[in-house]
C-alpha cells in the first residue's frame, strides 16, 4: 500500500462501495451480516462524504447520504479518508487510532461495530482486489 491515491469524493465512496461489494462475495461476512436492520455511519473527512452501510444479509449496502439528511447515524465512525485508506488495509492499528482520535466511534448503539470488528480481517484482502481493480496499486 503506498499514498493515498485520490481525495476525489465520488472516487472515496466508490472504493468503499467496492469494498463491501467485494466483502459480500465472503460466507463469513455474509453471516456476520445476517441480522437484519442494522445501520452504521461511516464518516470520512478530508474530503467530506458521509456514508451509510445497511447491514441485511445478501441484502446489505452502502450508500452515500445526502449531505441534507439531518438524520445522524447510531453508531458512526469519523475518521479521515488517509487513515480510512490505511485502516482498510489492516496497517492502523485501531486501539492506537481510537486512543489517538484519529479514528473515533460515536452512538449508543455499538452492535453494528461488532459485525465490523468480525470482518476487518476480511477488509485487507478485499481492499487490495478493489484498490487493483481501480488502477491504484
Amino acid at each position: 500500500m503506498g499514498n493515498v491515491p485520490t481525495s476525489d469524493p465520488a472516487d472515496v465512496f466508490e472504493f468503499h462501495r467496492r469494498l463491501i461489494e467485494k466483502l459480500l462475495e465472503y460466507e463469513d461476512v455474509l453471516n456476520a451480516f445476517s441480522d437484519e436492520g442494522s445501520e452504521l455511519g461511516i464518516y470520512i473527512t478530508e474530503p467530506d462524504v458521509r456514508l451509510r452501510l445497511i447491514i441485511d444479509g445478501r441484502n446489505s449496502e452502502l450508500i452515500k447520504v445526502d449531505p441534507d439528511d439531518e438524520k445522524v447515524d447510531d453508531p458512526r465512525i469519523t475518521m479521515s479518508w488517509s487513515v480510512a485508506y490505511k485502516f482498510w488495509f489492516g496497517s492502523i492499528d485501531i486501539m492506537s487510532a481510537l486512543l489517538t482520535g484519529s479514528i473515533k466511534v460515536e452512538g449508543q448503539n455499538m452492535d453494528p461495530l461488532f459485525k465490523l470488528k468480525s470482518i476487518v480481517s476480511r477488509a485487507r484482502e478485499a481492499c487490495e482486489v478493489v484498490s487493483s481493480e481501480l488502477g491504484w496499486t
